[in-house]
């Protein structure tokens, strides 16, 4: 039986061997977003306001998503989680901001293009191997 290329990450439990490519070394890059947590990089707007918020309108979302990161920290794969805010419809800027293991503070936004061209410069990078990625403008 062929591996599938890619894990829905909509809440659904994927064993890890499910996540990888074709060749079991090679390392897949997952847009996920977690934040509904709130960290010590938010600014007190977000982590008061906002972020509460946001848990309550996406619950189930946050919930799904945390139990993808949870079974990628479980596992012996070099991961990588990609978490961008509200994904736009815009074109590339090529200006962004990117911080490993907290959000973006201020970061409300991003183009899907910008996440898809940031997305081959962390896959072979081993400093971000078992990190989260935030990424934003």
């Amino acid at each position: 039986m062929q591996r599938p290329r890619r894990a829905q990450v909509r809440g659904e439990r994927h064993p890890p061997d499910q996540i990888v490519g074709d060749d079991e070394n090679e390392r897949l890059p997952r847009p996920a977003v977690r934040q509904g947590e709130v960290e010590q990089a938010d600014g007190p707007v977000t982590r008061h306001v906002l972020a509460p918020v946001a848990k309550k309108l996406f619950h189930r979302h946050y919930v799904g998503l945390a139990i993808t990161e949870d079974e990628l920290r479980d596992s012996d794969l070099d991961w990588t989680v990609i978490r961008p805010p509200r994904l736009l419809h815009h074109r590339l800027r090529r200006r962004y901001r990117a911080a490993v293991d907290i959000n973006v503070r201020g970061g409300m936004f991003v183009a899907r293009a910008d996440v898809a061209r940031h997305m081959p410069a962390v896959v072979d990078d081993p400093s971000t191997f078992a990190h989260t990625v935030g990424i934003a403008y």
